[in-house]
């Protein structure tokens, strides 16, 4: 099973928190720093590492090699949530994140703090 862990992006401060595991005998729940935003936008972590060991999280753009049937294909990408599994995707097309991929993707910033990065394609 894979450790749950979130990170948010307040948008009015533009900084990413990493959240903190509380645990009680009647609760649990995840603490975050004071957000200045109304609605701070929630990512969840894959359960994935890149392959320089680094977390990747919902949002993250990763770049990498996306194999079809004839050959790889250079993808760059955001990871998301979408049809009950995380996928990277690209512009145009996508590539479920399975753990025999996640040693090809390698995080080069995320949605939220490097939108450009998307356009590389």
């Amino acid at each position: 099973m894979r450790e749950i862990k979130f990170r948010a992006w307040d948008d009015v401060s533009r900084v990413m928190s990493f959240s903190n595991f509380e645990q009680f005998d009647d609760m649990m729940g995840f603490r975050f720093s004071h957000f200045e935003t109304e609605k701070p936008v929630y990512m969840q972590y894959t359960g994935l590492r890149d392959r320089n060991g680094k977390e990747i999280y919902e949002g993250d753009i990763v770049k990498g090699k996306s194999y079809t049937q004839t050959r790889p294909r250079r993808l760059i990408g955001k990871v998301q949530y979408r049809y009950n599994e995380f996928i990277v995707y690209g512009i145009g097309r996508y590539t479920t994140m399975v753990e025999e991929l996640n040693t090809t993707f390698e995080i080069i910033g995320n949605f939220y703090e490097n939108p450009h990065l998307l356009n590389q394609e």
